[in-house]
């Protein structure tokens, strides 16, 4: 691969060509630059800009925006954008020029009406495999020359302009050109001619209608030019991590300082006493509230120390034993008793590891960025977020399928990698939304730019509605000299989550009532699921016990059109299907997607009825509900396993039942209670693995028979939409539920 600058050389200049706004052309430029060591650089931007755009350049990091215009009242030509962006070739091309304290020459004119549109030449990415030589020789026979295309005219004028411009620089020293490739052959031309003795030089723009403006972080997640996660990469494979300041979130530090705050929690024998009376249901004698500070004190940290119910294995040392070792502790994240959705800016310190490792990984042999090495960091790398904040594994088939869906989606669009919108339709359509929102805050997240720091104004886009210092603008353009070869990023339909509290007391606590109860939409799409359950079980038996034979003296119960097909080349005979009718119903559906074998990821064991007659009773194994607590009285768990019984209102505390002590996982305890309290004839078992042979001889002496579904056979999509559900601690709490429930 290589990734070294080539230029065209007309006399004392040498042309540079480059794509706007393209990362890959960044780092020739710098090359040029420092290689050449030019006496001016030169750069396709109108002139009179160049003292605005150089402190915009300064400002680095930190992004800026200039415009050229009045905001308030735009007129008919609106107002002129340029982006500052470290990738963007035009802006290294100032930075080194800077750096290296080489004299900056803009050398275009602002064409306030320049037509849209965009050509069609090869992905900017093949200059890393073919060369800037053979990639630029490429788009010139892909571009040709369109007559009727109305900014040939314009660009002609502007090469006029330019190429005199030069020719003047060029009689005071070498110059470095950095261009448009469209630009590059004209002006090559046009350079190699004597100059035009009549040229007169226009004069330059004038420079009291810039505004230099400080992009906000949500400006830049939709606006930018180039992928930010790709534009941090290069930053900080230029120039370090910049301040420190930058990489720490300022909510840890808060967290920790009143964490070092010497702070006795407010005990009283009222709110502890009263605790426990709602919690056991029993009045306190008056003579037990009668305790010291001290023994308040260790009541109180003995209490907090208590583990939740749980099953306990049995012990097969001593199968005569009514004791069993104690449950293992629930993984509790931490000390936080909440759980955070953390996005990227909780995540700073780590990402900036992580970019570190990227930056070493996704380079090629000369250094450079590789935009498909970068793509496969950002996936993985959103995917090990996916999984720490869902709990949902990111599969491997599901990074396979997201490889395939991009491709074919850059493919269709005539390029070698898609863009960050295909990117995000590829994650939300080969995983789901919630890893799509992972993919595009890591995408989009850019560091520098939380603060505005040198008082710049702010220009803040929320997607819908552009604010530029406090004004809504109604019109508004980008000017760009050269077409620009992406789409521009969308506005994607993926909700704003909820900040989580810092009072634990506000989430949490809520829960040290005992009151507890489901969230009544993810009741309907688990009893519906139970219910397909049933019906699918008894499909399965029917179709087990149905025969096909030829057709002769009666059709029975219809024609076999797949047998009949299959074998008839063999003779042309219709063959007929006999069904079974399959009598009795589905009492209890158990469905199991972890046996969690050694009582480590599932701790906590509950039993709850239903509400009302449309509801079953449940059993399940779950995580702890001090895990994930995802807001007031909201707790976000994972289902190990779960039991379904109809019909409701029945079932007792299945954990700590003692005809159960022959179950060997908690799987199979939910096995034994879905046979034992099952009143019709079918139990449905849902597993990886099929039960032991003793469950399906316990279920016949009962007069029950089990149906087993492999888990396999189901639809993962369907699974993972019932796997995770929320406990809420009290009723009053449904109605704000939906408001934190992802």
């Amino acid at each position: 691969m290589t990734e070294q600058y080539w230029v065209v050389q007309a006399g004392p200049v040498s042309l540079l060509p480059v794509l706007h706004g393209k990362a890959e052309f960044a780092r020739p430029v710098r090359e040029a630059v420092m290689d050449l060591s030019p006496d001016y650089v030169a750069v396709e931007l109108p002139a009179g800009l160049e003292k605005i755009y150089q402190r915009a350049v300064q400002r680095l990091p930190r992004l800026s925006y200039i415009t050229r215009g009045e905001l308030q009242e735009p007129g008919e030509h609106g107002v002129s954008l340029w982006k500052v962006e470290p990738t963007d070739p035009f802006c290294e091309a100032v930075r080194a020029a800077l750096e290296l304290e080489i004299p900056i020459r803009f050398v275009d004119s602002l064409e306030m009406d320049y037509p849209s549109g965009w050509d069609r030449i090869p992905d900017p990415y093949a200059v890393l495999s073919m060369g800037l030589e053979a990639y630029y020789k490429s788009c010139l026979e892909a571009i040709g020359y369109d007559p009727d295309d109305p900014r040939n005219q314009l660009d002609e004028r502007r090469e006029q302009l330019m190429a005199g411009r030069l020719h003047r620089l060029g009689r005071q020293g070498r110059v470095l050109f950095v261009g448009g490739l469209k630009h590059i052959e004209p002006l090559r031309v046009l350079l190699s001619e004597e100059p035009d003795p009549e040229f007169q030089d226009e004069s330059g723009v004038d420079s009291s209608f810039f505004q230099i403006f400080h992009p906000s972080a949500r400006t830049v997640r939709t606006l930018a030019q180039e992928i930010p996660f790709l534009m941090t990469l290069y930053e900080l494979q230029r120039g370090g991590p910049g301040p420190e300041q930058v990489w720490v979130n300022q909510e840890d530090v808060e967290a920790e300082e009143e964490e070092e705050k010497p702070e006795e929690p407010a005990l009283t024998k009222d709110a502890l006493f009263g605790s426990l009376s709602r919690l056991l249901g029993m009045e306190v004698e008056p003579q037990l509230q009668e305790l010291s500070a001290e023994q308040l004190k260790s009541i109180h940290s003995y209490l907090n120390s208590l583990e939740p119910e749980g099953w306990q294995p049995p012990s097969f040392d001593d199968p005569d034993s009514d004791e069993a070792g104690s449950p293992p502790e629930p993984v509790v994240q931490g000390s936080q008793r909440f759980f955070v959705y953390k996005n990227t800016e909780h995540r700073r310190a780590e990402l900036l590891q992580e970019f570190g490792r990227l930056n070493t990984l996704s380079r090629t042999v000369q250094g450079a960025l590789d935009r498909q090495l970068v793509y496969k960091g950002l996936v993985e790398l959103a995917g090990r977020f996916y999984e720490e904040n869902t709990g949902d594994e990111f599969k491997r088939w599901q990074y396979r399928n997201f490889n395939t869906f991009s491709r074919r989606l850059a493919a269709l669009h005539g390029k070698l990698l898609p863009g960050l919108l295909p990117l995000i339709y590829s994650a939300r359509s080969c995983v789901d939304h919630n890893y799509a929102y992972e993919f595009w805050d890591l995408a989009t997240f850019y560091p520098w730019q939380a603060d505005v720091g040198d008082g710049a104004k702010e220009f803040d886009f929320d997607g819908e509605n552009l604010q530029i210092d406090g004004v809504r603008l109604k019109h508004f353009e980008f000017h760009r000299t050269f077409p620009r070869l992406r789409q521009s990023m969308k506005r994607m339909p993926i909700p704003e989550r909820h900040a989580p509290s810092d009072d634990p007391s506000d989430w949490s606590g809520a829960f040290e009532s005992g009151r507890i109860c489901s969230y009544p939409p993810e009741d309907i799409v688990i009893e519906d699921y139970g219910r397909y359950l049933q019906k699918k079980a008894i499909k399965v038996q029917s179709d087990a016990h149905s025969r096909t034979e030829p057709f002769t003296t009666s059709l029975l119960d219809g024609i076999d059109m797949r047998t009949t097909l299959r074998n008839w080349a063999d003779g042309q005979r219709l063959y007929v299907r006999e069904e079974k009718k399959i009598f009795g119903g589905t009492g209890a559906v158990v469905v199991v997607f972890d046996e969690d074998k050694e009582n480590r990821k599932f701790p906590w064991c509950m039993t709850w009825h239903g509400e009302h007659d449309q509801e079953s009773d449940m059993a399940f194994y779950a995580t702890d509900k001090r895990r994930k607590v995802i807001g007031p009285g909201i707790a976000r768990c994972e289902y190990g396993g779960f039991m379904l019984s109809y019909p409701p209102r029945r079932l007792a505390n299945v954990w700590n039942d003692p005809f159960y002590r022959a179950a060997k996982t908690k799987a199979e305890v939910l096995l034994f209670a879905a046979i034992d309290y099952c009143q019709d004839k079918h139990v449905v078992y849902v597993a990886a693995n099929a039960p032991r042979s003793y469950f399906f001889q316990f279920a016949q002496r009962l007069g029950r028979k089990l149906i087993y579904l492999p888990i396999g056979s189901l639809s993962p999509t369907s699974l993972e939409r019932i796997r995770v559900f929320h406990v809420l601690a009290g009723h009053r709490y449904r109605e704000i539920a939906k408001n934190f429930i992802w």
